[in-house]
């Protein structure tokens, strides 16, 4: 999408045919003045803003930290859909609501039971709503 705006050397790029265009309005006036130069000038200007606004759009996509395609990357490298983000969250605090602790309790609760299988018994003293 980037490059299908902004390519000079693509010749389907939304640049190559504002550039096309403004030749095509410089062929057709060779006069300095009249309603057609004024014509002319009015769309070149309209041409201009479009080409402004097509700028901004090329850099919102491609042009920073923030840009459009980084926040894709990041999210992309996660690997995670915000629905299986929920998901485990769900499953976290039904979890911790069937052992009757709280989530963020979890991770000690659940050290603390691999110590006790790996034979520290010192572990239920440690956390004793592991028992549950």
């Amino acid at each position: 999408a980037y490059d299908r705006l902004t390519s000079p050397s693509s010749p389907d790029s939304v640049v190559v045919a504002l550039e096309n265009v403004r030749n095509l309005l410089y062929d057709i006036t060779r006069d300095d003045s009249g309603p057609l130069f004024d014509k002319v000038e009015e769309t070149h200007e309209l041409l201009n803003a479009v080409e402004t606004s097509l700028n901004k759009c090329a850099r919102s996509i491609d042009g920073s930290s923030d840009s459009l395609i980084s926040v894709l990357e990041k999210v992309m490298c996660t690997g995670i859909s915000m629905e299986m983000i929920d998901g485990i969250i769900a499953d976290w605090n039904s979890l911790a609501r069937k052992h009757g602790i709280s989530p963020y309790s979890l991770p000690n609760c659940h050290a603390s039971l691999r110590d006790e299988l790996d034979g520290n018994v010192e572990a239920l003293n440690i956390l004793p709503e592991a028992e549950n």
